[in-house]
């Protein structure tokens, strides 16, 4: 069964759902401008991870993988960014 499906296809739905995951906190963080309860080391330590998987992504020349982290990324930078300017 699963050698019908390509690994990528795979890779999209992990991707999908990792990326949708960061959203809630995202929204949250940008409605409520509150960002005490936030670990800044996380997150930059997250962003670090990502950039990590980014390079992998191309060197795998695998689209998942850059789609996924490069949103990710994004939002990461919002969180840290809010994070930065809010405390």
């Amino acid at each position: 069964m699963l050698e019908n499906i390509s690994p990528e296809w795979i890779g999209y739905g992990g991707a999908f759902f990792t990326t949708v995951a960061y959203m809630p906190q995202v929204i949250k963080v940008v409605r409520e401008k509150h960002t005490k309860s936030i670990s800044l080391t996380m997150y930059i330590m997250n962003a670090v991870g990502i950039g990590f998987w980014l390079v992998y992504g191309m060197l795998m020349n695998s689209p998942s993988i850059l789609v996924a982290n490069i949103c990710i990324l994004m939002m990461v930078i919002a969180i840290i960014t809010m994070k930065l300017r809010h405390g």
